[in-house]
């Protein structure tokens, strides 16, 4: 099935990994003041997310074999993914759009 990816806008990546969070839940993140930093710091490879009040925050990495410095593209699907894309290259627009069309589950 083909998901209908909106645009949402981009952000710069220093290469850093940093922190998804839904705006509702914004507000529940207090960084380096309740030692929150530091779960993301000892989390594992295979752990991607982090409780932040009621819900989860998305660990997001960048890619260095794309570049560690460089736009990463933010979309959102009719069903509430959001897909984070980043890519590099002559064809990026398809190279997009063939992320875009990678399966998702919820």
């Amino acid at each position: 099935m083909s998901e209908r990816w909106l645009h949402i806008g981009h952000l710069w990546t220093n290469g850093d990994p940093f922190l998804a969070v839904d705006l509702a839940l914004g507000g529940a993140w207090h960084g380096f003041s309740e030692d929150q930093y530091d779960q993301i710091v000892h989390l594992s490879p295979q752990e991607t997310s982090i409780a932040v009040g009621a819900g989860r925050a998305a660990v997001v990495g960048a890619d260095g074999v794309v570049r560690d410095d460089s736009w990463m593209e933010v979309f959102v699907a009719e069903d509430g993914a959001i897909a984070i894309v980043q890519a590099s290259g002559p064809d990026y627009r398809h190279m997009l759009a063939d992320a875009l069309r990678y399966p998702h589950r919820r």
